[in-house]
């Protein structure tokens, strides 16, 4: 098997953090027992910059430190987890803690740093040239000089992360993407490392709320994360080089927007990777409510955020689920036999369209039969998990489920239990990841809403409902006459003000 690069399990490491330097998994030789023993149980203080990380570790400053360090290169996507080539060593790490002092030479904060073992690659076989991005004093010298003939405010700030943005260096254009572009039938060649054009769509995405002239582009560039070629990469540099000619901008009033929608799907594309209590979909909540208090933030300094509505909605839950908790198809053989070629999805709902040809007289009659035997075969106690699926004719399905009337619903569904899987039949495969569309009626399947404006009746809290009530409280702020739905207007009303006061609810 090969060995990643980089390992991010927690359980390589003290909590919180989840790398662990390489300095201390090994004991050099020259240090004895003894004074490694009085290394380990000497107090470090919060004035101290400790030499090791388990003695920093001890220490709730430097602690939080390491942690904010570690989140700051997770969130910059500083590395690729990727198998180790053969032949080649992984290269460690090690913390550097320094205290910063103000003028007065009191503390001003602790900072940790991780840092490679560059002394431990060997130059024509590791590396062929070396870099320091670091200015030099003289530089330094001559722009105060400057400064000081201008007469031009000097202002000191300190990067945490000092990557390099040398993309912002870029000549700036007045529009994010040409007019008549032709990215999806671009054939110039694929990216050689493809990895930088995902980095750099996904850093873009949290741009389309402060910056909704953005969205159709980033859309667009979005489709590309799988395969990018040179001609796509060129593309997404040029909404670089649109934003360096019009950072922050407000729109001219006329073109502001009576209605914004942004979907943020990275939480959403974190549980159905890893599963909803994996914390990798923790950090992706976290990004997507830093951006949210940005937007918030902006609201409240242009001092119209009590003249605003903002909703924040959560379409869905989700649930873990894994092969072990599996109905497979080919297990009901005893009772009937079922085409795959007549199943149009598995699960979360079985969805399934019997193709009986022409030769049928009665296809209502042959489906109600097919449902019979299924479920004569699901509760017979013989089909592991079997108790976990109940199968339906569409008509006969619970109302609340609004499937009965749909055009796009199969003649036949069968409504899967809680984090249960449904395969055709049985692989050697391992699954293990995060799914929706269960019953609603599952806790696991609900999410959140907040709503804020001066419609809202302020802190009022209403029970739990069905997502499509939303579409016409949005109808009715914006004075629209919604479409025929599912939704009633007595909802609207309960949580709506006819008067225009500032209020939230949840």
């Amino acid at each position: 098997m090969a060995t990643p690069l980089v390992s991010m399990s927690p359980s390589n490491a003290p909590p919180p953090l989840s790398l662990l330097p390489d300095e201390d998994w090994l004991i050099e030789s020259s240090t004895s027992s003894s004074a490694r023993g009085s290394s380990s149980v000497a107090a470090v203080t919060a004035n101290v910059e400790p030499k090791r990380y388990y003695d920093a570790v001890k220490e709730d400053v430097w602690r939080c430190a390491m942690t904010h360090e570690v989140v700051a290169l997770e969130e910059n996507y500083t590395w690729d987890i990727v198998s180790l080539p053969p032949g080649k060593v992984v290269i460690g790490s090690k913390w550097v803690y320094k205290i910063k002092y103000n003028a007065d030479g009191k503390i001003e904060r602790h900072k940790a740093r991780l840092v490679v073992l560059g002394n431990k690659q060997i130059e024509g076989e590791d590396f062929d040239e070396t870099f320091a991005p670091v200015v030099k004093m003289s530089t330094v010298r001559g722009l105060l000089s400057l400064v000081s003939a201008k007469g031009w405010e000097v202002h000191q700030m300190d990067v945490h992360n000092a990557f390099l943005h040398g993309l912002l260096g870029c000549k700036p254009v007045s529009t994010p993407i040409e007019q008549n572009h032709q990215l999806a039938s671009d054939e110039s060649p694929l990216l050689k490392y493809p990895s930088s054009y995902r980095r750099l769509v996904g850093r873009l995405v949290y741009l389309r709320i402060t910056h909704p002239e953005l969205c159709y582009s980033i859309h667009l560039l979005s489709q590309f994360m799988k395969a990018p070629r040179e001609g796509h990469w060129d593309a997404a540099l040029r909404v670089v080089r649109f934003l360096k000619g019009s950072p922050g901008q407000d729109l001219p009033e006329d073109e502001i927007p009576d209605l914004m929608m942004l979907y943020l799907d990275e939480p959403d594309g974190a549980g159905h990777n890893y599963g909803p209590d994996d914390p990798r979909v923790t950090n992706a909540v976290s990004r997507v409510d830093k951006m949210i208090g940005r937007a918030i933030q902006g609201l409240k300094k242009r001092e119209i955020f009590d003249e605003v509505h903002v909703i924040l909605l959560g379409d869905h839950g989700m649930v873990t689920n894994c092969d072990k908790k599996t109905i497979y198809i080919d297990d009901l053989a005893d009772w009937i036999k079922i085409p795959a070629d007549w199943i149009n999805a598995y699960s979360p709902v079985l969805a399934i369209n019997p193709r009986w040809g022409k030769d049928v007289e009665n296809p209502g009659e042959k489906n109600a039969e097919f449902v019979a035997k299924m479920n004569e075969a699901l509760s017979s106690g013989k089909v592991e998990n079997g108790e976990f699926l109940q199968v339906y004719l569409k008509e006969k399905l619970p109302e609340r489920l609004h499937y009965s009337e749909s055009s796009r619903i199969p003649p036949i569904v069968g409504m899967v239990g809680e984090g249960i899987l449904v395969r055709q039949n049985r692989t050697n495969a391992h699954e293990c990841y995060g799914d929706h569309r269960y019953d609603n009626q599952y806790f696991s399947m609900r999410s959140i809403f907040i709503g804020h404006g001066p419609r809202f009746r302020r802190g009022n809290k209403v029970p739990s409902f069905e997502n499509v009530q939303i579409y016409n409280v949005v109808a009715e702020i914006l004075g629209l006459q919604p479409a025929s739905n599912n939704g009633s207007s007595l909802f609207t009303r309960n949580i709506l003000s006819h008067f225009k006061k500032t209020g939230e609810v949840e």
